[in-house]
């Protein structure tokens, strides 16, 4: 007796078990609807697409909802080639052959792509898709939002039991995905409060506009350092992304544009004096971003003809002017002086600005005030041995390209007494 009521307990523990596993039920291969003549809705309306993509319709068959006497013949010669038997019923056989094709934002067609905007627009109640045949971003969006909505892998793509689950779940409401955008005052203060971006539809920025002393807001952008907006305040916002907008400031200073002009003491007094590096965004506030030609050698194949580039660099205002001048004289020369291209950071080795203390000290390295540029650091590293020398090879610093520097008030770390330190130059160091 006690060992029949010890079975009846396994037994019924092993039953609530089971029933406790909801995912692996939800996750589980749901049962094909049958379509056959008479069949009308949305699941018509993707089996007709499904049915023009495979080519197997008389004609291209009209995308009405309807299974009528031209969508039984499609489906008849479809199941000959592809699924049989020939009856012109569409079951789990004739579903699975239709459905197997995979599609996602980096493969995707036409009318399969339709077939999956009609179900998520019209079944599953997701406005925002468009029937355009475009698998684009809101498209991924939708199907990660009714794959998490099903229990299923959440990955954008529609494969065997995405498309499984979009024909044969029950006409349901699924909610799109959302998007948080924060805003940061950028060293201003009064930035909005965070905003809520569903997934394809246009998000109207906060009209709210941050304030700095001295400074004028121009709008928001993407980076901290940007000197121009992307968005403006009560503005557009329509990528399906998270995004922190960072304020974009303008000097309202007349003393603050007058480089040209200024004398060399004047800048370096200007760099080191005049303004507030105590913090990463205070020194940021004195940047600008500047492009300067290059040469490099594709993918770094030092067999093949150096190319032209162009690299952004991060650069105090008061020499930005000087800067471009400088790496154009560079640019010109007759040797074509080649710019190494790091590919584990993806850039090339022209490095301006880094809020960093000095290698082994306490105090702001010269890259913190923007007053500090190093061409190749790969190849030209700092060494505390003031006799070093880089060794030979295409991107270690030239004579010819220190020169430029020199002449234009610029120190080289090539001349450092206390170092080696190639690859560096400063200007008022």
């Amino acid at each position: 007796m006690k060992t029949i009521k010890k079975s009846a307990s396994l037994i019924l523990a092993l039953a609530l078990l089971l029933t406790a596993i909801p995912f692996a039920v939800s996750a589980a291969t749901l049962t094909w609807p049958t379509l056959q003549s008479g069949s009308s809705g949305a699941n018509v309306y993707a089996l007709q697409y499904l049915l023009n993509y495979w080519g197997y319709g008389p004609t291209t068959l009209a995308l009405d909802g309807s299974f009528g006497t031209n969508t039984t013949n499609a489906v008849k010669n479809f199941q000959t080639k592809k699924a049989p038997p020939s009856d012109g019923v569409v079951g789990s056989v004739t579903w699975t052959a239709l459905t197997n094709i995979s599609q996602s934002t980096s493969s995707y067609s036409d009318n399969p792509t339709k077939a999956i905007q009609y179900l998520l627009k019209n079944k599953y109640s997701m406005s925002a898709v468009d029937v355009d045949g475009s698998f684009g971003s809101t498209t991924k969006d939708a199907v990660t939002a009714f794959q998490k909505k099903m229990g299923i892998t959440q990955d954008g793509v529609v494969g065997p039991n995405t498309w499984n689950n979009l024909i044969s779940a029950s006409a349901q409401v699924v909610s799109p995905l959302t998007y948080t955008i924060s805003y940061n005052a950028n060293g201003g203060s009064g930035a909005p409060a965070s905003q809520t971006k569903t997934s394809g539809f246009t998000l109207t920025l906060s009209s709210t506009k941050p304030t700095m002393t001295n400074y004028t807001f121009l709008g928001w952008a993407t980076s901290s350092t940007a000197a121009s907006a992307t968005y403006q305040a009560g503005g557009s916002y329509t990528a399906n992304a998270a995004a922190t907008l960072y304020a974009v400031w303008q000097s309202n200073s007349t003393s603050s544009k007058p480089y040209a002009n200024w004398t060399r003491q004047q800048k370096i007094d200007h760099i080191r004096s005049g303004k507030d590096y105590s913090t990463q965004a205070k020194a940021e506030q004195q940047l600008t971003t500047v492009t300067v030609n290059i040469w490099t050698y594709p993918n770094n194949d030092t067999s093949k003809a150096k190319v032209s580039a162009t690299r952004n660099v991060r650069i105090n205002k008061a020499i930005s002017a000087d800067f471009v001048n400088i790496m154009q004289e560079v640019y010109n020369l007759p040797e074509k002086f080649p710019i190494y291209y790091y590919s584990g950071g993806g850039y090339y080795q022209v490095e301006g600005f880094s809020y960093r203390a000095v290698t082994g000290g306490t105090s702001l390295s010269y890259h913190a005030y923007g007053a500090a540029v190093d061409l190749n650091a790969e190849y030209n590293p700092y060494s505390s041995n003031a006799s070093y020398v880089p060794s030979n090879s295409v991107y270690k610093i030239t004579t010819n390209v220190a020169n430029i520097f020199k002449a234009h008030g610029w120190s080289w770390g090539g001349n450092f007494s206390s170092c080696s330190d190639w690859m560096h130059f400063s200007f008022g160091e």
